[in-house]
């Protein structure tokens, strides 16, 4: 079996949610096929997994003709989210022709529209990921969009939605990552949950040698994420600084371009960037926050918590998609207001046999459902089904 795997992000040497999810599902393609990997981003490294070879590296950006942005504007279909990119569709055509591959695996609709890969549509497998629908109404209730973007949100949404059902029912396999989503087409879809990438472990915490700090890790630059931590410095943590004076927040992830000075002034704030020891990390603190509350996948940031043996406090927008695995105040602490989250902050900072229980009970969880093992075993099913047809 002949593979084409598609990717603009460090697929290789992931050091975020996105970049690990897509070295998953390359290496777990990888475990039934040759893999033939284009890459439209140079990153001066080398496959290093078995059955990977890269066919084709160069930066490779989406530049918008004139006439592209005009059309972006005024089609009502998923062409609005992103437009076909002729140079890359031709790159792909080429290699199409010289080899025979018997699938073609991508992240993302819109990649998948940009790329110009619909007309493959009967050996395309996508993983969709975040929903574009989903990105769609999180527009929409966004308080920084404007009235009358809303507007014109609202009259494309419908067509939207009729182009996405359509490229589903059409496409070989769409992947979903949260099971909410196979429900737009449940004998296509195939619920691919999002798993932590790091599986090392850290001990339960030691409340004599730790502080009250709590921990938030992701891409700050990624717009859910910095509307998250604004959120909670502007409605959670004053709330929770009067009734304890040593609260601590440190926050690790890249930030690129964003401004997180405002942050940095803050007492008992710390915003360290990317971080060689992640456990290290965890191991300093007595728990982990996750306010979310946008977004179009399924939140990892909580599953890695867990599998760290820290409780996850997060909002119900962080929960979406695992209801079906965790239970609220058993396995994680899902917070339906400022209120709620305040309050269990502080529980978790104070109450060291609640914290352990929490903590245990969430990574017995984890470790059941959410491992790199039941990733791969996901996919590789998929394709043997496929295989066997």
């Amino acid at each position: 079996m002949n593979i084409l795997f598609i990717e603009d992000k460090n697929v290789l040497s992931p050091s975020y949610g996105a970049e690990q999810r897509s070295n998953l599902l390359l290496r777990a393609c990888c475990k039934i096929a040759h893999v033939d990997l284009v890459l439209f981003k140079k990153y001066q490294t080398t496959s290093g997994i078995e059955n990977c070879q890269i066919v084709y590296e160069n930066d490779m950006e989406n530049h918008l003709t004139h006439w592209d942005q005009i059309k972006k504007l005024l089609s009502f279909n998923l062409g609005c989210v992103r437009t076909v990119n002729h140079k890359q569709e031709e790159i792909i055509s080429k290699l199409l022709s010289k080899k025979n591959y018997d699938y073609i695996v991508v992240r993302y609709v819109p990649r998948a529209i940009q790329y110009g890969l619909l007309k493959h549509a009967d050996r395309l497998i996508i993983d969709i990921d975040d929903n574009p629908i989903t990105c769609l109404i999180n527009q929409l209730k966004s308080s920084s969009t404007s009235k009358i973007k809303k507007i014109y949100l609202k009259i494309k949404l419908p067509f939207v939605k009729k182009a996405y059902y359509n490229i589903i029912n059409q496409i070989k396999v769409p992947f979903v990552s949260n099971i909410e989503d196979a429900k737009i087409n449940e004998s296509k879809c195939v619920h691919l949950p999002n798993v932590s990438f790091n599986e090392s472990v850290v001990d339960l915490c030691d409340f004599s040698n730790t502080t009250k700090r709590v921990i938030w890790v992701g891409l700050v630059s990624y717009p859910p994420n910095h509307m998250g931590l604004e959120h909670f410095f502007e409605y959670i943590y004053p709330k929770v600084l009067p009734k304890i004076p040593d609260f601590e927040v440190v926050i690790v992830g890249k930030y690129g371009d964003y401004d997180i000075s405002k942050w940095q002034k803050l007492q008992g704030v710390s915003v360290k960037g990317f971080v060689e020891d992640l456990e290290h990390e965890y191991s300093l603190v007595r728990a982990a926050i996750v306010p979310c509350y946008s977004g179009a996948g399924t939140n990892i940031k909580v599953l890695e918590a867990m599998r760290m043996k820290r409780p996850c406090i997060t909002s119900e927008y962080g929960s979406r998609g695992y209801d079906n695995y965790f239970e609220n105040n058993h396995d994680y602490l899902v917070c339906k207001n400022d209120e709620e989250f305040v309050a269990s902050i502080i529980d978790m900072l104070e109450n060291e046999n609640r914290n352990h229980t929490i903590s245990y009970n969430g990574f017995e969880k984890v470790s059941k459902f959410f491992s790199n093992d039941s990733f791969m075993n996901i996919v590789i099913s998929v394709f043997n089904k496929l295989s066997n047809k």
